[in-house]
């Protein structure tokens, strides 16, 4: 009974943090970009090649953009909160996907456990579902689809299921981010038929009727693509794109520093439950991993698909999120192991007490970081209750030592609670976007809502795959000059236009371009602000007479 009551507080205490705050903070990072492709789709209805500015946008394909054109849609909303609820379902969606993956192979609490550890693991509460409006929630979740049906179609024996729905899971990848899952694809089908010995399905029929399927699907796709844009450019940003974030183009100073910084990078990924995965390295804790398949499966498909990360600089944590199913299970797997083991001795009931003592700490001095907690009108407040709060569930947890892991994992989603109302307003003050979207207020009252045309000189862009030095393919078009996608997205929001681009500047339309348009002496400049992107001064002007 009381575990039922726990489990319902934890999820109660992660939907509230999770959906309470969704239009807290403005668009970052990656999120305006995605916000405003998905409007150009929505407005536009071309679902074939994405757009920024009415021009063709060659950085990814088009299904993210269909689904947030799809929020848009039956929401008739571009707020933040819309742009960022998707992100936060297939977060969830993953998590049940991790337990009905894992209850039948390991049982139904470590499955329980993987599921909590995956919504609780650090970067994803405290970052990932904050920028939920991002692409890469979405993309890890196809990706475990996409290696989860290898698995569970390879113990059946059905090959013929598992490299169709592999390949479509393929696809659905490629039409998402690109060249990455022909790289998960192959690797992971290589890796588990050369582990099982069973290298004869790499060329059985059943594999090249995948391939074939998965063809025939990318050759209809980019047939309509070339209808309408230009699809060599578009295949060789493909390329490029996959290129530049690999080790292919990395000196040899910065792969080795990717080498070295990697695993911690992947241990604060995970974190707490990192914690568990170090004693991995234990004998006794690695005892029948191997006779469980899931177990063998997760640490194949992690070993073999990281790698090209682990050698690849700049790599960002957010790319790695396709692993974290995995190294959850596995992890879960490892703390139902610890009550069996005499050394470590009780590491299951030390490990959580511990953490909550460090949740205490952590609430208790933030009131200290003034830099941070001066944002905060209610910060005592906030800390006497969640300090009180966590207090009572670290003595509860020394009361009851077997519940003390789902104390602690209370603990984290309640702090994710905190985390909104404490640190949340400390990165609003320090956002560009609030910046952004009183800029476009202010041209918008000047302008009474108008459309703004974006102008500039464009950018040659030239794409090029190379490969041990050697160009392979290489393409060159112009594209737009770049703009904080923030800016176009609250243009829309707040006018209803698209921020459309525009070399010629034409009587009777506002224009918002860099100030070297000053030089054009026919026109009036009326109003002007310096962009943080790239420190750049931009005026909204319109032609004179």
């Amino acid at each position: 009974m009381e575990k039922k009551i726990l489990l319902a507080l934890i999820l109660i205490t992660l939907l509230t943090g999770l959906f309470s705050h969704l239009d807290k903070i403005g668009l970052r990072a990656e999120e305006p970009r995605r916000a405003i492709v998905g409007i150009e789709t929505y407005v536009t209805g071309n679902l074939i090649v994405p757009q920024i500015h009415n021009e063709t946008y060659y950085n990814k394909p088009p299904v993210y953009n269909w689904i947030i054109a799809l929020f848009y849609l039956i929401f008739q909303s571009f707020s933040e909160w819309v742009v960022r609820l998707p992100g936060i379902l297939f977060f969830l969606l993953t998590g049940w996907t991790i337990y009905k993956a894992t209850k039948n192979h390991l049982g139904k609490e470590t499955a329980l456990l993987g599921s909590l550890f995956y919504f609780t693991s650090a970067d994803l509460l405290f970052y990932g579902t904050i920028n939920a409006g991002e692409i890469d929630i979405f993309y890890a979740l196809i990706v475990v689809l996409h290696a989860l049906a290898i698995f569970r179609y390879f113990h059946r024996k059905a090959y013929l299921a598992m490299f169709l729905i592999s390949y479509l899971l393929t696809f659905i990848g490629v039409m998402t981010k690109g060249i990455p899952s022909l790289a998960f694809q192959a690797i992971t089908i290589l890796a588990i038929c050369l582990y099982y010995r069973k290298w004869k399905l790499l060329f059985s029929w059943q594999h090249i009727a995948g391939i074939i399927m998965l063809f025939t699907l990318l050759g209809g796709y980019f047939y309509l693509y070339n209808q309408q844009a230009n699809l060599e450019g578009f295949l060789a940003q493909q390329f490029a794109e996959s290129s530049d974030k690999s080790f292919n183009e990395g000196s040899l100073s910065s792969i080795l520093t990717s080498i070295f910084d990697f695993p911690y990078q992947l241990l604060l990924l995970v974190m707490p439950w990192s914690l568990l995965l170090i004693t991995f390295i234990l004998r006794k804790v690695r005892k029948g991993y191997s006779s469980n398949k899931l177990l063998v499966f997760s640490a194949l498909f992690v070993l073999t698909n990281i790698i090209i990360y682990w050698i690849s600089p700049g790599v960002r944590n957010r790319y790695l999120y396709m692993f974290l199913p995995f190294l959850a299970i596995m992890a879960a797997w490892i703390f139902a192991k610890l009550p069996s083991l005499k050394k470590p001795a009780r590491l299951d009931y030390y490990f959580p007490v511990a953490g909550l003592v460090l949740s205490l700490i952590a609430v208790l001095i933030f009131p200290f970081f003034k830099n941070v907690s001066q944002h905060v009108d209610y910060k005592w407040i906030y800390t006497s209750v969640f300090s009180v709060v966590i207090a009572f569930t670290l003595f509860y947890a020394i009361r009851k030592p077997k519940l003390a892991i789902y104390l602690f994992i209370l603990a984290l989603t309640m702090g994710r609670i905190w985390f909104n109302l404490s640190v949340l307003p400390f990165l609003e003050h320090r956002s560009t976007a609030i910046e952004y979207e009183n800029h476009v207020k202010n041209m918008n009252q000047i302008t009474n809502k108008q459309q703004i045309f974006w102008t500039g000189a464009p950018l040659t862009y030239e794409p090029e795959l190379k490969m041990g030095g050697q160009v392979l393919l290489k393409e060159q078009f112009d594209i737009p000059p770049t703009l904080p996608y923030g800016i176009p997205y609250y243009q829309f929001k707040h006018s209803g236009y698209i921020m459309d681009y525009d070399t010629i500047i034409r009587p009777n339309r506002y224009y918002l371009g860099p100030d070297t348009m000053i030089q054009h002496k026919n026109i009036d400049t009326l109003y002007d602000f310096t962009e943080k992107w790239h420190n750049r001064k931009l005026i909204l002007f319109k032609k004179k007479g």
